[in-house]
């Protein structure tokens, strides 16, 4: 299996797992106390890591920026998808959430970075829409 496979899998399963206690966790936390667990727990882990392996030397500004903006969307997106877990299932919500990672970043990737969308893609970008609009019909 390629390298890449292997990871874009691991990262589908512990965002499922994570999902799934995110669910379990709102029932008696609230929304905002979780992100800020969660997101504490992630930023700690990671910047162990970076300062272990001193990775932090050879990053610049404009790359800290960069990767700053993203966590801000990061944690903008998990706060509004667990307001949507207080008031609907996990099943509904998951999928959507999940449809539109692939119709956001197919997208802008072929908007911003100049990616092919093939007849392929954009067939599953139609069937993700179309998951979409029956999961809320």
């Amino acid at each position: 299996m390629k390298k890449w496979l292997t990871y874009a899998i691991l990262g589908m399963m512990t965002n499922g797992i994570t999902l799934f206690f995110a669910k379990v966790i709102l029932s008696s936390s609230g929304t905002y106390s979780l992100v800020f667990m969660q997101f504490l727990g992630g930023f700690l882990c990671v910047s162990a890591y970076i300062f272990i392996k001193k990775i932090w030397k050879s990053m610049d500004l404009k790359e800290i920026l960069l990767a700053s903006t993203c966590g801000a969307f990061s944690s903008l997106g998990v706060t509004f998808f667990y307001l949507a877990l207080n008031d609907t299932l996990v099943s509904v919500v998951a999928p959507i959430r999940g449809s539109g990672f692939l119709i956001f970043t197919s997208l802008l990737g072929f908007i911003f970075l100049k990616e092919k969308i093939t007849p392929k893609k954009l067939i599953g970008l139609i069937l993700a829409i179309l998951a979409i609009i029956f999961l809320t019909i």
